[in-house]
């Protein structure tokens, strides 16, 4: 959908590749409700929840290696990128 696209396209995990911190971004209508992080082999490392999301995220905790972030908004739609840190 439409919708879809949107969010998907508005959605930025930057810097990537990362010494550790990094920046969600959503394009102006949506709101993160929730953001995980996972390791390569997708076990969960972190969690945050709308009212813990302030700034930047510090992904360098598990050293260094591909984790994937995943984006969820209040409205229900969800994705997640990959991100390598240094």
């Amino acid at each position: 959908t439409a919708v879809e696209e949107e969010f998907m396209a508005g959605l930025t995990v930057a810097p990537n590749p990362t010494s550790g911190e990094v920046r969600v971004e959503l394009k102006n209508g949506f709101v993160a409700q929730r953001i995980q992080a996972f390791d390569a082999l997708g076990r969960p490392l972190a969690e945050w929840e709308a009212g813990e999301i302030r700034g930047t995220l510090d992904l360098s905790l598990w050293g260094s290696g591909v984790r994937y972030v995943t984006v969820t908004t209040t409205d229900g739609w969800s994705t997640t990128r990959r991100v390598v840190v240094q």
